[in-house]
């Protein structure tokens, strides 16, 4: 297995790492404002639900015997399904969501302290490691002047190059011990800034592999907390996938159940008013009636008129088909259809012996 403090070190190895490990943040911010919103869609969800629950329950006890059973179990299914959505809601928002958010927040708070000592252990070595590259360009140059007033002190006392008084040679002399001095002191002090910017660095290391390996151990524990909320999202969605799956099921199984014919037997029996109890609409002329005040000639001639007027709508009513052709009894229920009162029309002129005769021939015509 690879480590971060093996792969990211040289060049801009740091700024990739921090890279990286910001780029893992921000999924899981992301991802747990997703799991938010997901939350937030059940909470509506749910609250449609409910309202098709209220709207269902008053809806059903419209209808009767199976057909209510079978739609009151789709009901009694509206409202578990409700419960089932609102606990993913709060499982996605408590168990997952908010877990998200947690790890952010931990994981943002290790980051800074780990990250914030090598910012400072570099900027330490920084400024260590410039003031060392003075002490050490000062030292080179003393070292340098007085190698060359050394060269120069040699050549005189041996005679070679420009000669010079005794004066010149003591002064050069006198240059020599102050650069020689110098030399010292700016060794010393290049020696000292070295050490003190050696150091620096080594803390630096130190506090890079620190960073290295807490933060390879933040990314291992993201990782693995991911995985976990993957899993446990997908065990909520599984409460919503199984019990749906059942309750389509059972609502087959009702739907299979509803009994049209013993339905609609039951409306009969609960609410039914009673059989049809048809009566025949009859006509009822004055002049039958032997009652009401009409010539008995007048009245004669009235009910012979009615009568073959009744005589040719049955010949009519034949030659359509719209009834079948008449036994020797079935005139009769026609005839008394139009005359109701034709036996109680005034006995001592027989008349209604007489129309029933006329209108019975009329129609054997």
């Amino acid at each position: 297995m690879c480590h971060f403090q093996d792969s990211f070190w040289w060049g801009n190895g740091y700024e990739e790492m921090h890279r990286y490990i910001k780029q893992g943040e921000e999924f899981c911010k992301e991802m747990e404002g997703i799991v938010t919103e997901r939350s937030d869609v059940e909470k509506e969800y749910v609250k449609g639900l409910h309202k098709l629950v209220m709207k269902a329950k008053k809806t059903v006890k419209k209808c009767v015997g199976s057909v209510q059973n079978a739609w009151q179990k789709m009901v009694v299914e509206l409202e578990a399904e409700e419960e089932i959505h609102r606990s993913l809601s709060f499982g996605l928002s408590q168990d997952v969501a908010k877990v998200l958010n947690g790890l952010t927040e931990q994981q943002i708070k290790q980051r800074h302290v780990v990250e914030n000592a090598v910012k400072d252990r570099l900027k330490a070595h920084g400024e260590k490691q410039k003031q060392q590259l003075r002490l050490k360009k000062t030292s080179h140059k003393t070292c340098r002047d007085l190698e060359s007033a050394l060269e120069t002190l040699a050549d005189v006392k041996a005679n070679r190059g420009k000669p010079m008084s005794e004066k010149d040679v003591a002064k050069l002399e006198k240059n020599c011990r102050k650069l020689e001095e110098a030399l010292v002191k700016s060794d010393r002090d290049y020696r000292d800034s070295n050490m003190k910017t050696e150091e620096a660095r080594l803390a630096w290391e130190a506090s890079m592999y620190r960073c290295c390996q807490t933060l390879e151990a933040m990314e291992l524990e993201r990782c693995q907390q991911v995985q976990l909320m993957l899993v446990k999202y997908s065990q909520l969605v599984e409460t919503v996938i199984r019990p749906t799956e059942q309750t389509c099921e059972e609502l087959i199984q009702a739907a299979s159940d509803i009994n049209p014919t013993d339905d609609v037997t039951l409306v009969c029996e609960q609410s039914g008013t009673g059989p049809n109890t048809p009566e025949q609409l009859l006509v009822d002329y004055y002049e039958e009636d032997s009652k009401n005040q009409v010539n008995a000639d007048r009245r004669c001639a009235y009910l012979e008129r009615k009568i073959q007027e009744a005589a040719e709508e049955i010949q009519r009513q034949e030659k359509a088909k719209m009834v079948p052709t008449p036994s020797f009894s079935f005139p009769v229920s026609i005839y008394l259809s139009f005359f109701p009162h034709i036996y109680s029309i005034d006995r001592e002129r027989n008349f209604s012996h007489f129309s029933f005769i006329a209108v019975h021939r009329s129609f054997l015509v």
